[in-house]
């Protein structure tokens, strides 16, 4: 993987939350061992040629799209409090402005 490419990607993941690619994450971090320089959020960003959960979002796009709809993917296991949400960042104020209503 070029290097540049997943450095880029960090970059734009923590500008989208309002901080800082960690230029030093891991054992390395002197701000925080995450990916992203933030005050409250710990953030990582993966960035692989396959992951499951992404081809499930791929999947549920899909089907979202027929019906011009936003998709989206909540993930949990047995005995797991609360559920994950997976969505793309283009819909995140579309789908934060509809969990207010």
């Amino acid at each position: 993987m070029n290097k540049s490419n997943w450095k880029g990607r960090e970059r734009i993941f923590a500008r989208f939350f309002g901080g800082d690619r960690n230029p030093l994450s891991g054992m390395n971090g002197k701000h925080t061992s995450g990916d992203m320089i933030h005050p409250i959020l710990y953030g990582e960003y993966k960035h692989k040629q396959k992951m499951i959960v992404l081809k499930l979002w791929e999947e549920v796009a899909n089907e979202a799209k027929k019906e011009n709809k936003i998709p989206v993917v909540g993930l949990s296991r047995k005995g797991m409090k609360g559920f994950l949400v997976v969505f793309h960042c283009d819909d995140f104020e579309t789908i934060m402005k509809e969990k207010k209503k």
